[in-house]
């Protein structure tokens, strides 16, 4: 295990979210252009969605440790995606979409 320095409070990228999300809530965590504009996730609204998207990978029977591949442009669902992979405490397997199918296939395999 990665020993931590005595300062940090956290332990993962997913608890530095939560306490993040706990300490700002309402603070805009990411924006992403939609139609002609801008929408914004909070902390809290963020977190919510990461915190979904762990119980919905536990529930199809991911277990820590199990890698996740993610083939997805680059978007505010793939942050969502790739944090609630973590959270589960499984790997992130992100594949480009401008990959070939036997590149995709190679990462998925190996």
């Amino acid at each position: 295990m990665t020993e931590t320095p005595d300062n940090l409070p956290w332990r993962s990228i997913p608890q530095m979210l939560r306490s993040v999300a706990q300490e700002h809530p309402d603070n805009p965590c990411v924006s992403f252009k939609r139609g002609g504009g801008y929408l914004s996730f909070t902390y809290s609204e963020f977190y919510t969605r990461v915190l979904m998207t762990t119980r919905g990978l536990r529930k199809a029977g991911i277990n820590p440790g199990d890698k996740v591949a993610i083939f997805s442009e680059n978007r505010a669902g793939w942050a969502i995606a790739d944090m609630g992979i973590l959270a589960a405490k499984a790997v992130s397997v992100p594949i480009y979409t401008t990959s070939t199918a036997k590149q995709a296939a190679y990462i998925i395999h190996h």
